[in-house]
């Protein structure tokens, strides 16, 4: 069990007195305050979060473009021959 008035900023001088919901998102539907208000309190990802999230996709950027050792990504120019048709020998 957490104390949720820990984990907003002091600065706002709010003191929530019960958390009535929270949804898929980690969204928290608390009550409290000065006038007795409910507030929508919204998780924010730690930037350690988005920093290994933002480096895999870099990550998965660079190895799609990078080719694999050894192979060529330039086309064959080799053409199977055509048979000629000279006219009808009979």
């Amino acid at each position: 069990m957490y104390d949720l008035n820990n984990l907003i900023d002091p600065a706002l001088k709010i003191t929530l007195s019960a958390a009535l919901d929270i949804n898929d998102n980690g969204q928290i539907v608390a009550y409290g305050g000065g006038n007795s208000r409910t507030y929508l309190l919204t998780p924010v990802p730690e930037p350690s979060t988005l920093t290994l999230f933002g480096t895999t996709l870099l990550a998965l950027a660079v190895g799609v473009r990078r080719p694999t050792v050894g192979v060529s990504t330039k086309r064959s120019t080799y053409r199977e021959p055509r048979p000629h048709n000279k006219g009808c020998q009979s």
